[in-house]
Order: C-alpha cells, then structure tokens, then sequence
C-alpha cells in the first residue's frame, strides 16, 4: 500500500483522535501529518504490517507524539511560570547569580547544555540522551562529573567573597 493510500483510509480517524488528544485542530493536523512522516520513514516496517496492524500503528504513533508533546509543553510552562526567588539582604542573590553565571560559562557548550536540561527543564537522564543522541548511562555520567566540577569551581569563588 502506497502512502498516498495509506493517508486517505487513516487520516480522518486519526486526525479525530488527535483532536480529542490537543482540542485544536491545527495541533492535530501536525500531529497526524508527523504520524505520516514517521510512516514514511518507516516504510519497510509498515510494508510487512497487515492492515489492521498499520492502523494500530499509526495510531500509536499519535497518540506518542501527542503525549511527547503534552510532556515538552508542561516542561516550558514550568520552566516559563517559574517563580523568581526573593533578594536576600545585601545582595547575596545577586552574588549568587553572578557566580552561578561564571561557573557555567567556564563548561563546555554540550556540558552547560547538559546541566541546564536536566536543572532547569528537568528533563531525566534518559530524556537528555535521546535529545542528544547519547546514551543515557553516558548523560549520567557527565553529569555527576560536571556537577562535582562545578562545586569545587564554585567554592573557589565563593571563598574570594
């Protein structure tokens, strides 16, 4: 079965429940167009499926994007709602800041990316490594080194006040 044919037996039902999923219609639209993107890409794969087998498929794959993308929202909207933190007296959360700031910018662009997804996303390690293309237990890893390095670099700095 061709693409062409595969979209017009499947798009109607996925595109209703990609509704029920987003409750915007442009939102479903991407996402059943992703889900035909992802098909595309694994045309081998649907080749030897049967056509209930393809539906089920399909259907899967939206319903994962739209939770991926539930999940990528709920992160921003935290990390966009995120309170600041009250000035201390004398400027100590400034200080704060600033050293937190010069600490950071003395990693490596991947490492500050690193700490960054995982401390103010809150992304998981196994989340950073399939972002990132690395396995997750490497993702790990790095930042437990990276996080040491950066109390020891920190403390330098905060012994100088």
């Amino acid at each position: 079965m061709d693409l062409g044919s595969l979209y017009e037996s499947f798009e109607p039902p996925l595109f209703r429940i990609a509704l029920r999923y987003t409750r915007n219609s442009e939102a479903a639209e991407e996402l059943v167009q992703d889900a035909f993107v992802k098909a595309m890409a694994s045309g081998m794969l649907l080749d030897q499926l049967s056509l209930p087998q393809r539906r089920k498929w399909l259907m899967q794959t939206v319903r994962h994007l739209a939770i991926d993308r539930a999940r990528a929202r709920m992160r921003s909207e935290a990390f966009v709602n995120q309170e600041p933190k009250p000035v201390c007296r004398h400027g100590e959360a400034l200080w704060g800041k600033l050293v937190a700031d010069e600490v950071l910018q003395s990693l490596s662009e991947r490492d500050r990316e690193i700490v960054q997804m995982n401390h103010l996303l809150g992304m998981t390690t196994e989340e950073i490594g399939e972002a990132l293309s690395m396995p997750h237990a490497t993702v790990r890893s790095r930042l437990h080194l990276i996080l040491k390095k950066l109390r020891k670099q920190y403390e330098g700095v905060d012994d100088e006040k």
